[in-house]
């Protein structure tokens, strides 16, 4: 029989499993933290669950992974270009007020 998780690391563990299916949807957040990511030295699932540096450094990568994903979407509308402001992070007046 397997010890459980202690209660810091299943909070830990829910988070970036719940940012993942956010940010990627299903099959593709369990691909990513299943599988070893170099960039973060090791299987994001595990890295996030065991510390919380480890868990900061995978929302990072899944933010930035969000920020290419939305760059990608506003590339695609070539004839209709991106006219949210925000995503961008700029804001124009209408959005400052």
């Amino acid at each position: 029989m397997s010890n459980p998780l202690p209660r810091d690391d299943a909070v830990r563990q829910g988070d970036i499993t719940h940012l993942a299916f956010q940010i990627l949807g299903r099959d593709e957040a369990i691909a990513f933290l299943n599988t070893d990511n170099a960039l973060l030295g090791g299987r994001p699932i595990a890295l996030a669950t065991e510390s919380a540096a480890g868990q900061l450094h995978v929302e990072a990568e899944l933010r930035r992974m969000r920020e290419r994903q939305s760059r990608m979407k506003c590339k695609r509308h070539i004839s209709y270009p991106c006219t949210n402001p925000m995503r961008h992070g700029r804001r124009t007046q209408a959005t400052a007020s």
